[in-house]
């Protein structure tokens, strides 16, 4: 989804940042294209304190400073994601998700699904993104095995699911 720029409180905040893209990135021998994109719970919350914005039937509020955290996410997916670390989990009515801390307190939730009849390629929808500092570390994902990203892409471009232990 492009998302549109957010009028709030007589300001607008640019959401090009939040564009769809796509990146190559390098999984041992072999390069696959992510095809990302953004959820609107990177730039939302539920505490109230800003724009009302309803999607279907879940209604969340514009969050200047989630905003502000986002613009950290595609540079990190750009540069330096195949590097970095990932612990995955099974979120409720969503299936296998993936956790990443590598950036100094900003959590970042991803789900990573091979679209069908392709080779090297994955989409990468980054569903939520938060900074700890804003929300706390409770509630963070910590019980399954760290991996490395490198391993999680290439498992799930062969359409693997990965196991938590």
């Amino acid at each position: 989804m492009k998302w549109r720029d957010i009028v709030s409180s007589g300001q607008t905040y640019s959401m090009a940042h939040l564009h769809p893209f796509t990146t190559g990135v390098q999984v041992g021998s072999r390069q696959i294209d992510l095809h990302v994109t953004f959820g609107w719970h990177v730039f939302t919350d539920e505490k109230g304190n800003g724009l009302r914005m309803t999607r279907g039937p879940e209604t969340r509020f514009f969050c200047p400073q989630r905003y502000v955290d986002s613009h950290q996410a595609p540079p990190f997916i750009q540069n330096q994601m195949a590097a970095g670390y990932v612990r995955p989990f099974i979120a409720k009515g969503s299936g296998q998700m993936f956790f990443v801390f590598d950036i100094a307190n900003y959590a970042m939730f991803f789900t990573f699904q091979k679209p069908p009849g392709t080779t090297n390629e994955l989409k990468c929808h980054l569903v939520s993104a938060y900074s700890v500092n804003q929300w706390g570390l409770s509630g963070l994902p910590t019980r399954a095995k760290l991996r490395k990203m490198g391993y999680v892409l290439d498992r799930r471009e062969r359409g693997e699911v990965i196991p938590l232990t």
